[in-house]
């Protein structure tokens, strides 16, 4: 769950990044540095890195690039995926099992926000946003669509 969405239903109102972001990012440097200090290896770490936050793009509204070089800081051995492709999101899994580095794994699946939706593509309004029964038609369309050229490329690449 998006943490500032989990803040703003804990208060009861809309709570925009800056107004939260000091307890979070304390409790996530907290998480981090235990994670490497205590060599967590069995545990691994995915950031879905989509670019938004409820209020735009993250390097407009908060910057986290670079953010592998960041985890890597941290004591991670920091694995970047491409997101919607299962290959890279299985084989980066199989090598954090073995964390063959000694070091907890920190997986940043590079992904685009609502993919294979025209509607809500790369749109960060949809990380609150609702949709009507003639969008829901049309989403399910999309993705129908999506699904069969995501097949088409992975039974070309022998996925």
């Amino acid at each position: 769950m998006n943490l500032t969405r989990f803040a703003t239903l804990k208060c009861g109102s809309l709570l925009r990044v800056g107004r939260v972001i000091v307890p979070i990012v304390k409790a996530i440097y907290d998480r981090d540095m235990a994670i490497s200090h205590f060599k967590l290896t069995n545990l691994v770490t995915i950031i879905d890195r989509n670019h938004f936050s409820i209020d735009g793009n993250t390097e407009d509204v908060m910057a986290l690039e670079p953010l592998a070089d960041k985890m890597t800081a941290f004591g991670f051995d920091t694995k970047v995926i491409n997101g919607h492709r299962f290959d890279e999101i299985c084989d980066a899994i199989e090598y954090a099992k073995k964390a063959p580095n000694g070091k907890p794994v920190c997986i940043i699946s590079d992904s685009i926000k609502g993919v294979g939706m025209k509607l809500t593509s790369g749109n960060f309004k949809w990380h609150y946003g609702a949709i009507n029964d003639e969008m829901y038609e049309t989403c399910l369309h999309d993705l129908d669509e999506y699904k069969k050229s995501r097949i088409a490329v992975a039974e070309k690449e022998g996925i």
